[in-house]
C-alpha cells in the first residue's frame, strides 16, 4: 500500500491539487481499496483540478486497482462518487474512450512502478523550481 500512497500523493500534488484534498484523495482510495467501499459523503468529494484530465484520472484509478491485485473493485463507482464533477456528474462520461492519454500525461498505461520513477523525477524537479521561484 505504500507505493500506491505515494503515487497518489504525486499525482494529484503534481497536478497542483490542494494539500488537503491530497490528502483526502489517499483516504478514500485507501477505504476503496481495503473494502471495496467509496465513502458517498459531501466531504470525500474532490473538486474539479483542470489540471489532472478526466483520461489521466481514469487511468490513475485503473492503475491503483490492478497494482492492488483488486481488479473486481467498481472503478467507475470509485470516479462518479469521489471525482464526480469532474464528469459531470454522469456515468456514461466515464465510460467514454478515454484511452488516449495526453502527452504530458502524469500517468501511463505501464502501471503503479512505472509511473513512480518518473513521478518521483518529476516531483524532485518540482521542487528545485519552486525553491528557485
Amino acid at each position: 500500500m505504500k507505493n500506491t500512497e505515494e503515487y497518489t500523493m504525486l499525482v494529484f500534488s503534481l497536478a497542483k491539487t490542494p494539500v488537503e484534498d491530497v490528502e483526502k484523495v489517499w483516504q478514500v482510495t485507501k477505504l476503496f481499496l481495503e473494502s471495496g467501499h467509496v465513502l458517498a459523503d459531501k466531504d470525500s468529494k474532490i473538486a474539479l483540478n483542470k489540471n489532472l484530465r478526466n483520461s489521466e484520472l481514469k487511468q490513475f484509478a485503473l492503475n491503483i486497482v490492478k497494482y492492488n491485485r483488486k481488479e473486481n473493485l467498481d472503478v467507475e463507482s470509485y470516479l462518479m462518487t469521489v471525482f464526480g464533477e469532474w464528469f459531470t456528474g454522469k456515468k456514461e462520461n466515464i465510460s467514454k474512450n478515454y484511452n488516449t492519454l495526453p502527452k504530458d500525461s502524469l500517468v501511463s498505461k505501464d502501471g503503479v512502478e512505472e509511473d513512480l520513477e518518473l513521478l518521483r523525477k518529476e516531483y524532485t524537479m518540482f521542487q528545485i523550481e519552486y525553491q528557485v521561484t
